[in-house]
């Protein structure tokens, strides 16, 4: 097979590993304790996709309280390191990515967390070393659902963004790729269903459900 002319960009947490409900046990903890209040899967559904440095304000309108962010991130990071000690990627993301690889399929990633916690989160997992691209929160003015950290990431691959496939867990991701006009592909989580990933080109309900012939049929190539 001749290597597809297209690259695959994936968001992170949520999509290659599941911080997501590990993050939230320590938030929900802290606002519990401090706070009395409790974000819920419904509302979280909401807010996924954000840095925690978005979240926040929502949060504190919502339940009209006063987080402080520095201190907020600052008293829930140690926690979060410990519990993340023992992380492993989400099922089938170690066999996607070695099959894209493999094809020469270029691959970047771009995510919502700081680029030096998804560097060190995918060296951790041994993923790292096929990803062309990683791109933060820091390297963007402009989150989801706004394109502009896959519009960078195209950039970087060298790679048109016609040519690029997303693949989110989140609406404001999937609103992010079709914003810079590339396919998506939603994966469902315990978070968010198929119903919030609407906007997507194509739904799995995980990683073991995706394969190169599923990128090939988003832009209707033979292999």
């Amino acid at each position: 097979m001749n290597s597809p002319k297209f690259a695959v960009i994936f968001d992170m947490d949520g999509v290659l590993i599941d911080t997501v409900r590990v993050h939230w046990q320590t938030y929900n903890k802290l606002l519990r304790k401090e706070y009395g209040v409790f974000v819920d899967d419904s509302m979280l559904a909401s807010i996924i996709g954000m840095s925690l440095a978005e979240q926040i304000p929502i949060l504190n309108k919502k339940f009209n309280i006063q987080i402080n962010v520095a201190n907020f991130i600052k008293e829930t990071t140690i926690q979060n390191k410990s519990l993340l000690e023992n992380l492993q990627p989400k099922p089938g993301a170690l066999e996607l990515i070695k099959s894209l690889h493999s094809s020469k399929i270029p691959l970047g990633l771009g995510t919502s967390s700081s680029r030096f916690i998804a560097v060190e989160r995918m060296k951790k997992i041994n993923l790292y070393k096929f990803f062309t691209v990683i791109l933060g929160e820091e390297d963007v003015a402009k989150h989801k659902p706004d394109p502009e950290i896959y519009n960078k990431v195209a950039s970087r691959l060298r790679v048109p963004n016609l040519r690029c496939v997303v693949i989110e867990d989140a609406p404001n991701g999937i609103l992010a790729a079709s914003s810079a006009n590339m396919k998506s592909i939603g994966v469902v989580t315990r978070f968010v269903n198929k119903s919030k990933l609407a906007g997507a080109d194509l739904i799995v309900n995980s990683l073991n459900d995706t394969s190169i012939d599923m990128f090939l049929t988003l832009f209707k190539e033979e292999h």
